[in-house]
């Protein structure tokens, strides 16, 4: 028993807490008659385990309408690129000749 309030301590649990424990384990009657199946018991220290969560199947979504507005937008502006690039081309003897 010292043995097992000894781990807890060095766990982080403070020495109150383990005689507390260590008390109420000792005047229940169950804990002398019967032998407890030992339990592991998480320390306050360590990081809680975290389940993944169960796979979910991929379900396509359909484009959303920013996307689509978006798409509209560059090709505006790479027509207007263009446009305005291919007048340069065009003009550029007059415009730097």
């Amino acid at each position: 028993m010292e043995k097992a309030k000894q781990s807890f301590i060095n766990s982080g649990y403070t020495s109150e807490e383990v005689e507390t424990a260590t008390a109420k384990l000792s005047q229940s009657p169950e804990s002398q008659s019967t032998p407890q199946p030992e339990v592991a018991v998480p320390s306050p220290q360590s990081a809680p385990v975290t389940q993944p969560l169960p796979a979910q199947p991929q379900v396509k979504q359909p484009p959303k309408q920013a996307s689509k507005t978006f798409l509209i937008i560059l090709v505006i502006i790479s027509i207007l690129i263009l446009g305005v690039a291919g007048a340069v081309g065009l003009f550029w003897d007059k415009i730097f000749g």
